[in-house]
């Protein structure tokens, strides 16, 4: 079984520095003074194997003026494509929710489509994927 809950203690850096290490590359990970920063300002909620006892994915969500910023989600390699994503998509509370993600993450956009998100505009080279080379984001929208 898979609880949903906002995390309310400050030792969270741990968690999700190795969940980030489990699911992104290098250069899709925050620095911890710029995770420390979203850490203080953000809501945290987290996803936990009940039966193991474990946290087993986040989300991080920022309220600004009734609406909420995505700014990341991640969920542990095994635990995927079993609507984790989307349980802690539903748990964002009532209001707008704005989020990027890569031009070529579809399985992304694919949950965020079926969350129902709609693509609203593109930034180009707004993701740093390697040494020199940025890929497009596409924002994304959602109105409860």
């Amino acid at each position: 079984m898979i609880i949903i809950s906002k995390f309310k203690y400050k030792n969270i850096l741990p968690i999700i520095r190795y969940i980030d290490n489990m699911c992104f590359n290098e250069y899709e990970i925050y620095d911890d003074d710029y995770l420390l920063n979203l850490i203080k300002l953000c809501s945290i909620y987290i996803a936990i194997d009940n039966i193991k006892n474990t946290i087993i994915g986040y989300m991080i969500i920022e309220n600004k003026e009734n609406i909420n910023y995505l700014h990341s989600i991640a969920i542990l390699p095994k635990y995927q494509n079993q609507k984790i994503g989307t349980c802690l998509l539903n748990y964002i509370p009532h209001n707008s929710i704005l989020l990027c993600v890569k031009r070529t993450n579809f399985i992304a956009q694919k949950l965020y489509i079926n969350c129902g998100f709609i693509k609203k505009s593109i930034i180009k080279n707004y993701y740093l994927i390697s040494n020199n080379e940025y890929e497009d984001a596409i924002i994304m929208s959602k109105n409860i």
